[in-house]
């Protein structure tokens, strides 16, 4: 788990999850960021230099107040970053389907998701999409 301030995790890591604080060897990131985890050689493997820079360089471009991360199964991982907008919020319901001012908004916020999977590079690109 990568959280920005841990302030609020710190009760629920002793109680809860037998988390430990990670130390990692980026005194930036650290500044930034606490990674807990159970398995201190798997958090070295998942938190490598690489998603090091790419979530500084996350933190930065979107100046978030707060981003919070967590690996979970063995190939996903969560990502929230906290913001004033409701995200994906539908408009009223006696808007128009076809009003092109919330089509393109919808469309701004789908291209923001992607471009957050684009920075941090979450992805294969031999992956094969198939109906």
């Amino acid at each position: 788990v990568i959280v920005r301030d841990s302030n609020w995790f710190e009760f629920l890591k002793d109680k809860k999850f037998g988390l430990q604080r990670a130390d990692l060897v980026d005194p930036e990131f650290e500044d930034l960021f606490d990674v807990y985890t159970n398995d201190q050689v798997e958090a070295r493997y998942l938190v490598d230099p690489l998603m090091i820079e790419r979530l500084k360089a996350l933190y930065k471009t979107y100046k978030a107040k707060t981003i919070t991360a967590a690996y979970y199964n063995s190939k996903t991982v969560l990502i929230l970053i906290e913001s004033s907008t409701n995200h994906f919020e539908p408009p009223k319901i006696d808007t128009s389907a076809t009003n092109m001012r919330e089509v393109l908004r919808l469309q701004k916020e789908i291209s923001h998701t992607y471009q957050i999977i684009d920075h941090l590079k979450l992805y294969s690109r031999d992956y094969e999409y198939n109906d």
